[in-house]
C-alpha cells in the first residue's frame, strides 16, 4: 500500500509540473492531500507558482494547499513566484495572505530573490516593505550588483523610496561598493559612484574561506571563493 501510495504522490507532483489539472483533480477526488511533497519539501502549489500557473494555485488553494508550506531551505510558494518573476501570481497569492516578510532558512527575503532574477516589476511591488534580510543574507543592493542587473540598482538608488537596509553590508561585511570591485566590474563601479553610494566597510575580506562559513546564504550551492560566492548569492 505505501508502495502505491508513494506512486500517487509522484504522480500528483508530476501533474503539478506538467499543468495536468484533470489527473491533479482526479488525485485530489481520491483523497491525496494537496500539501504532499518531494524529496526538497516542494510542493504542487510551490512548482504551480514558479510556473505563474494562477489556476493551478488557485485549484490547489481551494482544496487546502497551505501557502506558507516551505521547501526544505525555506522558500514559500510566494518566494518561488518572486524569484522567477510572476508578477501576477505575486499579487495573486498576496490576496490569498502569503507573507510578504517572512525569509528563507539563510534569510533571503523575497525582495532580494527578485532583485536577483533583475524582475522590476516583482522589485517595485515589494521594495517598500520593510523587510531587511536576516543572518547576513545578501542585501538587496548587493544581489542587484552581484547579478550586474543595472537597472535594478538605479532603481534602488533612485526611484524606490528610502529603505535603510537596502545597501547595508552582507556576509563578511561586504556592500555594494565592494561586491563591484571584488567582480572587478568598472561599468557598475562608475555606475555606484554616479548614484552616490560609497562603501561602509573599512577592510573587505577577499581571501579564501571554508564553504561553511558562509553556508547560511547559499542554497545547496557551496564553493571555497569568495568570487564564487559572489557570483551564486541568491542563484538557487
Amino acid at each position: 500500500v505505501c508502495g502505491d501510495m508513494n506512486l500517487w504522490h509522484e504522480a500528483f507532483l508530476e501533474a503539478a509540473m506538467t499543468a495536468d489539472e484533470e489527473t491533479l483533480v482526479m488525485l485530489l477526488d481520491a483523497g491525496i492531500h494537496p500539501d504532499i511533497f518531494d524529496d526538497e519539501h516542494v510542493t504542487a502549489l510551490q512548482i504551480a507558482a514558479a510556473q505563474g500557473n494562477i489556476t493551478m494555485m488557485q485549484l490547489l488553494l481551494s482544496r487546502g494547499a497551505d501557502v506558507e508550506r516551505c521547501n526544505e531551505v525555506g522558500m514559500t510558494a510566494f518566494m518561488h513566484a518572486c524569484r522567477n518573476g510572476h508578477i501576477e501570481a505575486v499579487e495573486f497569492l498576496l490576496l490569498h495572505s502569503a507573507d510578504r516578510f517572512r525569509t528563507t532558512f539563510y534569510g533571503v527575503t523575497a525582495l532580494t530573490l527578485a532583485i536577483a532574477g533583475g524582475y522590476l516589476d516583482v522589485v517595485a511591488l515589494l521594495q517598500n516593505e520593510r523587510c531587511p534580510t536576516q543572518d547576513d543574507a545578501p542585501t538587496p543592493l548587493c544581489a542587484a550588483v552581484a547579478k550586474r542587473h543595472h537597472h535594478i540598482i538605479i532603481f534602488l538608488e533612485l526611484l524606490s523610496d528610502e529603505v535603510p537596509f537596502i545597501d547595508d553590508p552582507c556576509l563578511y561585511g561586504l556592500d555594494a561598493v565592494r561586491v563591484a570591485q571584488i567582480l572587478d566590474d568598472k561599468q557598475i563601479s562608475e555606475l555606484l559612484s554616479d548614484l552616490g553610494v560609497s562603501s561602509k566597510v573599512q577592510t573587505p575580506n577577499n581571501r579564501f574561506i571554508a564553504a561553511k562559513a558562509f553556508e547560511p546564504c547559499l542554497s545547496y550551492i557551496k564553493c571555497l571563493h569568495i568570487f564564487s560566492y559572489i557570483s551564486t548569492l541568491v542563484l538557487r
